[in-house]
């Protein structure tokens, strides 16, 4: 992570993925400069000089009341949800391409709705006490 200073190629030194400087959240299983900032603080590289590019992004989102926005979610992302058959009691996944799952998704005639939960955690392009607290956490193992 820190050879390609958590966002860009080592070789040329352009951004990997332009979606990975983008503050998500929930991030499920995806990837961006905060959360790679937190894994890097976490083991105590917080500091590095290879963080620096991320960091200086990173507070450079930062709002003048001191929080930062969510500015994307990979809601939409998930292909998958997991149901429980009433009859048997079993959980299993359902699958399939091209819907999105930040409605309803629907499989074999069934209709699963995302927990309203995610509804709760907040809306792009608006402050997001999730995305503070993680950007704070990020840059706590700097100094």
């Amino acid at each position: 992570m820190l050879v390609h200073h958590l966002f860009k190629s080592d070789t040329s030194g352009k951004v990997i993925r332009p979606e990975w400087t983008q503050l998500h959240f929930p991030l499920f299983y995806f990837y961006d400069i905060l959360h790679g900032l937190r894994v890097v603080t976490a083991l105590g590289f917080g500091g590095d000089e290879r963080t620096k590019d991320a960091r200086d992004l990173l507070l450079s989102k930062r709002l003048s009341d001191g929080t930062w926005l969510m500015e994307a979610t990979y809601l939409r992302a998930l292909r998958r949800n997991f149901v429980k058959e009433e009859k048997t009691g079993q959980w299993h996944s359902v699958q399939e391409e091209g819907v999105d799952l930040s409605n309803v998704y629907q499989s074999a005639g069934k209709t699963v709705e995302v927990p309203s939960i995610y509804a709760s955690l907040g809306e792009v392009g608006k402050p997001n006490p999730w995305v503070t607290l993680n950007a704070l956490r990020a840059l706590k193992g700097r100094d």
